[in-house]
């Protein structure tokens, strides 16, 4: 081989070697600097630009199948993501006919991603509450799914536990009870008027009584792990004609549920993660909205047609000065605000009382009607 073959071979090889380091120095400052749930720019190991890349934080919604619907039309995290458009993504991790037990198992993987949520709702208990076989006309199979409620208050605290330690540790926690049973809906649903061979009417798989023991013991866990809780069971209760705002099989929310549920966590967040509100377009004509999350991208109204780099960068420029800035920590990162403190994360389990809205709401948006699906797995 001539001497131009073998240079030619040398920087081939050096290419290589310097493309591995490019890749995994990039990697590992994507790692470090994507891990946190606040809104960071991300430095891309570019050695001839300085090109950051805005990431959006994360809202997850992680729960049974009450969660795993709550996109469909009408449904609370619909209601939801439009409420966080272009300023946080809302991602859903339900998961119907899983118990705690179930998802405790999952959130592992759940949770194995370079950038953490910034909060994390969790929502379950219907499915643990299942009646334990045996139940009259049922095979001991459909019992499948109970969790003792000393095992779902540990399940419980278990998946705490996980979330709060994914990523640089400061993601937070929304905690919601199961809503109520509509008793008579369920029984219709479930045919408890079928005769079993012995005569006597079949028995029933849920039952109010029995949910609301759960609801307590979600209310226990929430206090001992110093996290808000939303009590749906108690709004629900207090809602005049609560039985419409289930579906037929007396367990799932239909449209009105889930308008009701929406409205309810958008307030929850508000009260006690006030800097998780997000930016409205009107707030980014004159200043940088402290304080809340930022739109990603500038408003419409904001572009320069003849110029649509330099507003973008502009809109960067201000995010950069804001309390969201490159490399800035979350404004909740601090002792009291990570729940070290028993006031930084007031409890919303008040009996029913409504969280107060901070900030602005959206217009109301049109809902339409949902199928009455009656899933036997919540």
């Amino acid at each position: 081989m001539n001497g131009d073959g073998a240079r030619g071979n040398g920087a081939v090889a050096r290419e290589n070697f310097e493309s591995k380091v490019y890749h995994f120095i990039g990697d590992r400052l994507h790692d470090i600097c994507a891990c946190g749930n606040a809104r960071r720019k991300v430095p891309s190991f570019n050695f001839f630009s300085k090109t950051l890349v805005t990431v959006r934080p994360k809202i997850t919604l992680l729960g049974d199948s009450i969660t795993q619907r709550a996109f469909l039309p009408g449904q609370w995290g619909a209601r939801l993501a439009a409420h966080y458009d272009r300023t946080a993504d809302v991602e859903l991790r339900g998961y119907a006919g899983y118990n705690s037990a179930w998802i405790k198992a999952v959130v592992p993987t759940l949770l194995a991603h370079p950038v953490a949520p910034a909060l994390v709702v969790v929502q379950m208990g219907t499915n643990d509450s299942v009646h334990p076989a045996p139940v009259r006309g049922y095979d001991k199979t459909a019992s499948r799914q109970h969790v003792p409620i000393a095992a779902y208050k540990a399940n419980l605290t278990e998946i705490i536990r996980l979330i709060r330690e994914c990523g640089d540790g400061s993601t937070r926690i929304l905690l919601m009870t199961p809503p109520p049973i509509a008793d008579e809906r369920r029984m219709q649903f479930e045919g408890t008027d079928i005769l079993c061979e012995d005569g006597r009417e079949r028995g029933v798989l849920w039952s109010d009584a029995t949910v609301e023991q759960y609801v307590v013991a979600c209310q226990h866990v929430a206090r001992k792990e110093r996290i808000p809780i939303l009590n749906l069971y108690a709004e629900f209760k207090q809602t005049t004609g609560w039985h419409d705002l289930l579906n037929s099989d007396g367990t799932h929310p239909n449209a009105n549920g889930g308008e009701l549920i929406g409205r309810l966590v958008i307030d929850a967040i508000a009260q006690n993660f006030p800097d998780l509100r997000p930016a409205r377009p009107e707030m980014w004509r004159e200043s940088t909205p402290d304080g809340r999350l930022p739109l990603d991208f500038p408003d419409h109204k904001a572009m320069d047609p003849s110029d649509t780099t330099t507003s973008i960068e502009a809109h960067r420029d201000t995010i950069e000065r804001s309390s969201w800035g490159i490399w800035s920590p979350p404004q909740w990162w601090s002792k009291g605000a990570r729940g070290d403190s028993p006031s930084a994360n007031g409890v919303l389990s008040n009996g029913g009382k409504k969280a107060d809205a901070i900030g602005s709401r959206e217009e109301e948006r049109a809902h339409s009607s949902e199928d009455d699906l009656g899933y036997f797995g919540f």
